[in-house]
C-alpha cells in the first residue's frame, strides 16, 4: 500500500467470522472512490463504503483495493485484507462445535485450536495481563525501543508501531495508537492496540488509553468488576 494513495482503507487488515456481515470503509472522506478485489476483474463498488457481503464465507476472504477513479491508470491504491475465520463467531474446532474462551482486550479465537491469539501488549490465556506500556510481545519480551523499517527510531510511548500477528488477528498498531501511520493517539473511552476497544470502567475506575480500566482500591478485572476479598 503506497504511503502517497489519495485514498486508504481504515485499517490494513479486518477480520470476521463465517456468517458475519463486512463492511470496508475508507479514511476519512473522499469522493468518486473504487473498490476492486485483487485477483478478480470486475469493478466491485464505487463509493467510501464496500459492503462485502451480509454473511462471510472463506470465500470472501483477500485482498481489496481502492483508488480514486479520477486518477485512471495512474492511481495509487490503497489496500486492505479481509480475514474470515472458519467458523461462526465464538466457536472453533471440527464442526466448528467447541465454544470459544473469551479473549480480552480485542483478542482473537483462533477457528483451529481455540486458542486466543491476543493483540500487541496483552498476554494470558484470555488476553488478560497487560505487558508494562512499551512491550509487547508472547512474554512481553520486546519494547518499542528500536528502529522502524524506515530507519526511524520508535517513540518512547510506541508511536508510528506496527505489528502484524497470526490469523486471525491481522495487523494493528500498537496500544494507545491508531491510524494507517499509528500517530494518532487514542479518543476518549478508547483504549488498546489500533484504540479498537472501548472502557466499561465500573466501581470508580478510569480509562487507560494503553491499558484499559485502571482499578482503584480492591477492585480488579478488565472492567473493575471483580473485588478481593
Amino acid at each position: 500500500m503506497s504511503k502517497s494513495a489519495q485514498v486508504n482503507p481504515s485499517a490494513p487488515t479486518f477480520t470476521a467470522s463465517l456468517g458475519d456481515p463486512v463492511t470496508l470503509t475508507v479514511s476519512g472522506s473522499s469522493d468518486g472512490v473504487a473498490w476492486e478485489k485483487r485477483n478478480v476483474s470486475n469493478r466491485l463498488a464505487e463509493g467510501t463504503d464496500l459492503t462485502v457481503t451480509p454473511q462471510a464465507t472463506e470465500d470472501h476472504q483477500g485482498s481489496y483495493v481502492l483508488y480514486r477513479q479520477a486518477d485512471g491508470y495512474n492511481a495509487l491504491v490503497g489496500v486492505t485484507r479481509l480475514i474470515v475465520r472458519g467458523c461462526p463467531r465464538n466457536k472453533y474446532g471440527p464442526f466448528c462445535r467447541f465454544t470459544c474462551p473469551t479473549c480480552h482486550h480485542g483478542g482473537w479465537c483462533d477457528d483451529v485450536s481455540g486458542d486466543c491469539v491476543c493483540p500487541p501488549g496483552f498476554i494470558g490465556k484470555n488476553c488478560e495481563i497487560g505487558c508494562p506500556r512499551i512491550n509487547y510481545g508472547q512474554s512481553c519480551q520486546w519494547d518499542c525501543n528500536n528502529t522502524d523499517i524506515d530507519g526511524y527510531n520508535a517513540d518512547p510511548d510506541c508511536r508510528r508501531v506496527m505489528l502484524c500477528l497470526p490469523d486471525p488477528y491481522g495487523c494493528s498498531c500498537v496500544r494507545g495508537w491508531k491510524g494507517l501511520d499509528c500517530q494518532t493517539p487514542c479518543a476518549a473511552g478508547e483504549y488498546g492496540a489500533g484504540c479498537t476497544q472501548r472502557c466499561d470502567c465500573k466501581n470508580g475506575g478510569t480509562c487507560d488509553r494503553v491499558k484499559g480500566c485502571a482499578c482503584v482500591g480492591d477492585w480488579s478485572g478488565p472492567t473493575c468488576e471483580d473485588k478481593s476479598k
